[in-house]
This record gives C-alpha cells, structure tokens and sequence, in this order.
C-alpha cells in the first residue's frame, strides 16, 4: 500500500493507504469512512505474524474490489 494521506474527516490520526482512496474513488465515501472505522477499532492491535491486524481486512476488501464487489460488500470486508 504505497502513498497515504490523512484523512479528511474523522480520526485526524488515521491515514487512508491509496487502495482506499481507489475504493473510494470508484464506490463512494462510505468506503473511506470503513476504513477510518475499521483502523480505529483495531488501532494497536497485531497479528501472529506481528503485522498490524487492519493489513487483512484492508486485502480482503481490495481482492473483492477487484473481483468487482459493490460499495456493501467491499465496505462488510472492512
């Protein structure tokens, strides 16, 4: 996920990665809003692996993107 930005609204704190903006670009706002939602409930928290636990609902969101899911679906895998 290269390139973020902060986010317009919302946790001043949270960056949007550009697959979101992409998302977003195509599906709407309520996908960025997921996103912001979805960083916040799961802010510090890890995976076994150690890598922060929002990296895979965020590659489950953009596979159904690209397997061209809608706004719900897409914003549900966030």
């Amino acid at each position: 996920m290269n390139g973020t930005r902060p986010a317009n609204r919302g946790n001043s704190n949270c960056t949007v990665p550009q697959s979101v903006q992409k998302m977003q670009g195509e599906l709407g706002d309520r996908v960025r809003d997921a996103y912001a939602l979805a960083a916040a409930v799961h802010a510090g928290q890890a995976r076994k692996s150690g890598e922060p636990y929002i990296l895979h609902p965020l590659a489950v969101a953009e596979l159904l993107f690209d397997c061209g899911a809608d706004q719900d679906v897409v914003c549900a895998a966030l």
